[in-house]
């Protein structure tokens, strides 16, 4: 069973060679390697190589690799659930190391001695079961930074962020030979936000469950209604498939479920959890004829940006066809135009032409009654430059698909007060693992800075004390210093060998230059995304003095050498995967953000402050007080946007964006402040073709928006002044039915018994904090119009022993109609507000529901004017 079918095999070995050439030297160097290896495990070394991203090969040595070969491979002898299931599946979920854009660091193995005894003589569906109570044992959810953690560190640090969570909870499902993998929403479509969670195949079917949020049963989450209001969702898998005949060979019939992007296979389940409808679109050039090979751009509006679900290319007809859910979807196709499109012949164009950009845009809306219907759509690329609409709001609604949840899987009273019940243990567990981290007998001499830097490392203490452990006298100040420069992640990963590499090449530097620069811009070790490793002293070694020499003089010549000296790999950075400096410099790869984050790398290590601009994203370094471009070819051109308020409270990337066209007509959002209440801001920013737009997002999901094309010029000033749609306050109403829940009172009761109006009004209360008191004293404020309400209002709190609070004792005298109702430990808040579609764990939540448990409305946290609002909303579902 260890040994790879030969036909697969063979794709491998074919695959392999040619990528083996496309990198050079580093390729060869590769494939010695890989002959060195034993079989079998040189030929599923061989399969990794030639499928892996490109910055994994690029970044992590052969023997990263060998520990889960072998881990596999006894699983597939050993584990009876892993024997009967089919190669490719094996390969895909049960073998593959990598299972999203997260740091690569083995840890099955270890997973594997923790669980296997547990649940090796349990059926799937109990194993999978028990598997995901232990991983909510050990991880909770906690929103960060977009680095992928590696599953150890998410382990190691207990908490996670969903695609973190459920890369967690695949590798430790995968330890024990479990088919499982991550399923992916890119982008919600009823709010700013995506989500990741994991499938498993039990009993011959994909089942899916909550990442570190264990049920009684599969096919159970809380993002189920979620997920049938989203358009698009996907799973990956590492393939190395070019075109459709290598997706036939591995997937056979199935092949049509997938599509490929960046060398990745993605198989489409949207129709898994929703209403599809089957897209096909058709691009054509100027005249007509089908265009081929040209990048079509699904895209969602979030985040008040056209954000990418996919780009698929289009097929030898023209075509692309696509499975996605009903509602409003962007389509972008974009090409350079070829002269025999345009009709322009070598003949009429001078040599300085420039081809212009071909581009077509669509908005669509895929009704509710197109089920299983196909849905034709046609692109006519055309001169970017001639079609769009400059310096006017463009008005335009983007809808989202209703609720219609196609998994209606229930649990019991019974079963929810057994999952309560172990979810408590599990809490107590975790934290009780959590707390250990921390050792206070050693933190206790250190400041109270540095304990809370301990305490944000977790499981990493060691490292981060050990660390601060070895500071003397002329270095223990930049010690602290280099560790507030770091993320809260890195706190949690970052080892004591990679602080010292860059506390101790940075220092001699830090003479002359001013300590905040000093900090930010040459001790600091990020600089993107990236893996964070040690670098400096490569560097150093790396490069002769002579050449430091000249690059401290014309820190240019540095990004001439890159050049000069590294070969570009397009596909090297796979989404948030980038190589690193040293990896690039032993390589000789480097990638389109690769390059320039060694170029801030090198400059750092010889102690030029240097940094990625927090708009453009291209490199700069410090010169004459001010950053300034790298490139030695081309400056980047600055002009200025300002823009004004109008009165509105702007937030950038919840009602506001701002996107440049770049060099292959693509709209890539820039960075910047957006204004509040009437205030302005204004921005330097890269003179060219801009976007902006502005989103009001309603309760139901759907958006009204405006666009605005404009122009900055060089050293020009463009001013505007933000403008934002408004609605009618119906459609402001949801229709989102909510399933009775238990209040946690003395008894305890079900919500429908207490809801005895045809409207009522749900405050889960946080009394004393800003948000309470606010929604409060607003409500006193309009106590008149308030008490005329018919409906029931029902304030809930977590003790009788909140009505000693002022405000609320002051609000309960003045509304006796008002319920006061004990919700001990406020358990139903958590998925009231993913039912409704709030942002979770701010509260008040306030609901209103409208004949039964029927939410139409809510709102959490902070909401300057919701009190008037709410009186409008049950006057108008009284009436």
């Amino acid at each position: 069973m260890a040994v790879m079918e030969e036909k697969r095999y063979q794709y491998a070995v074919a695959k392999w060679e040619k990528r083996a050439k496309r990198l050079h030297e580093f390729g060869a160097r590769c494939d010695v390697e890989i002959r060195k290896l034993k079989s079998p495990i040189r030929e599923w070394m061989t399969y990794l190589y030639a499928t892996l991203p490109v910055a994994d090969l690029v970044n992590y040595p052969t023997e990263t690799w060998i520990p889960y070969i072998e881990h596999a491979l006894m699983l597939r002898r050993t584990a009876w659930w892993c024997r009967s299931i089919d190669e490719q599946t094996f390969i895909d979920y049960v073998f593959y190391p990598r299972i999203n854009t997260e740091d690569m660091e083995e840890c099955r193995r270890l997973f594997y001695r923790q669980l296997w005894d547990k649940v090796c003589n349990l059926s799937e569906e109990q194993a999978v079961l028990e598997i995901n109570y232990w991983c909510q044992q050990h991880v909770t959810y906690q929103q960060a930074d977009d680095r992928t953690k590696s599953a150890m560190t998410v382990y190691r640090s207990g908490f996670g962020r969903c695609g973190e969570e459920s890369t967690f909870v695949v590798n430790v499902l995968r330890s024990v030979g479990i088919p499982a993998r991550q399923i992916y929403a890119p982008w919600w479509s009823h709010c700013d936000d995506n989500h990741a969670w994991v499938e498993v195949l039990a009993d011959g079917r994909w089942h899916f469950i909550g990442a570190c949020e264990p049920q009684q049963k599969l096919d159970i989450g809380w993002f189920n209604n979620a997920a049938s209001r989203s358009m698009f969702m996907v799973t990956r898998t590492f393939t190395g498939a070019e075109n459709d005949r290598d997706l036939a060979f591995l997937y056979g019939d199935k092949a049509d479920r997938f599509h490929l992007e960046e060398g990745v296979a993605y198989e489409i389940v949207t129709d898994h959890y929703a209403r599809v409808t089957h897209l096909t679109v058709h691009v054509t050039g100027p005249d007509g004829k089908a265009a081929a090979n040209v990048p079509v751009r699904f895209e969602i509006l979030n985040m008040a940006g056209m954000m990418p679900a996919c780009v698929i290319h289009t097929d030898a007809e023209g075509t692309v066809r696509l499975m996605v859910g009903k509602g409003s979807l962007n389509l972008h196709a974009y090409t350079e135009a070829d002269p025999q499109m345009t009709g322009i012949t070598d003949k009429d164009q001078e040599p300085e032409d420039v081809k212009p950009l071909l581009s077509a845009e669509k908005l669509i809306t895929i009704g509710q009654a197109d089920d299983g219907d196909n849905k034709d759509v046609t692109l006519v690329l055309a001169d970017q430059t001639q079609t769009i609409t400059q310096n006017q709001w463009i008005p335009f609604d983007f809808m989202a698909p209703l609720d219609a949840p196609v998994n209606p899987s229930r649990q019991t009273e019974d079963e929810k007060h057994d999952r309560d019940r172990r979810i408590r243990l599990g809490d107590s567990i975790r934290q009780f693992r959590r707390d250990s981290f921390y050792k206070n007998s050693e933190a206790e001499k250190l400041t109270p800075d540095l304990q809370e830097l301990l305490r944000e490392a977790g499981g990493n203490f060691n490292e981060i004390y050990q660390f601060l452990n070895e500071a003397a006298f002329e270095d223990d100040i930049w010690r602290e210093k280099l560790l507030k420069v770091l993320t809260k992640k890195d706190l949690c990963d970052v080892s004591r060998g990679i602080l010292e590499d860059h506390l101790y090449c940075s220092l001699p530097y830090l003479k002359g230059c001013d300590p905040d620069v000093f900090v930010k811009y040459v001790l600091n070790p990020r600089v993107y995304n990236e893996t964070l490793t040690a670098y400096r002293a490569y560097i150093q070694n790396f490069f002769t003095p002579w050449q430091q020499h000249l690059f401290r003089r014309s820190p240019k010549k540095i990004m001439t050498w890159i050049r000069e000296n590294l070969k570009v790999v397009y596909d090297i950075d796979y989404k948030d995967l980038y190589n690193t400096p040293a990896a690039s410099l032993s390589s000789g790869l480097t990638g389109t953000v690769g390059y320039k984050i060694l170029f801030v790398a090198v400059c750092r290590t010889l102690g030029i402050p240097a940094r990625l601009d927090p708009v453009t994203s291209e490199p700069q370094y410090f010169k004459g007080g001010r950053f300034v471009s790298a490139d030695p070819v081309k400056a980047i051109q600055k002009g200025y946007l300002k823009l004004t308020a109008g009165g509105e409270d702007w937030v950038y990337r919840q009602s506001v964006t701002v996107s440049k066209i770049d060099d292959q007509g693509i709209y890539r959002r820039i960075d910047i402040e957006a204004p509040r209440a009437d205030k302005t801001v204004r921005s330097a920013v890269e003179a060219g073709s801009y976007r902006l737009l502005t989103v009001n997002r309603l309760p139901n999901g759907h958006q009204y928006a405006y666009a605005y094309y404009f122009t900055v010029e060089k050293g020009q000033e463009t001013s505007l002044v933000l403008k934002k749609r408004p609605v009618d306050l119906k459609e402001m109403l949801a229709h989102n039915q909510i399933d009775d829940f238990t209040v946690n009172s003395q008894p305890p009761v079900m919500a429908s018994s207490l809801l005895t109006e045809r409207t009522n009004l749900l405050l889960w209360l946080d009394e004393g904090r800003e948000p309470t008191e606010h929604i409060l004293n607003e409500m006193m404020e309009n106590c008149e119009d308030f008490e005329s309400l018919k409906a029931g209002i029902f304030f809930f709190v977590q003790s009788k022993e909140a009505l000693k609070q002022p405000t609320l004792a002051r609000a309960a005298a003045m509304f006796p109609k008002v319920h006061i109702v004990e919700d001990k430990g406020f358990e139903n808040v958590e998925p009231l507000e993913r039912r409704m579609y709030v942002d979770a764990g701010k509260l008040p939540l306030v609901i209103v529901t409208h004949e039964g448990l029927c939410g139409y409305f809510a709102g959490s946290g902070y909401n300057p004017g919701l009190g008037n609002l709410l009186v409008r909303i049950v006057r108008a579902l009284e009436s």
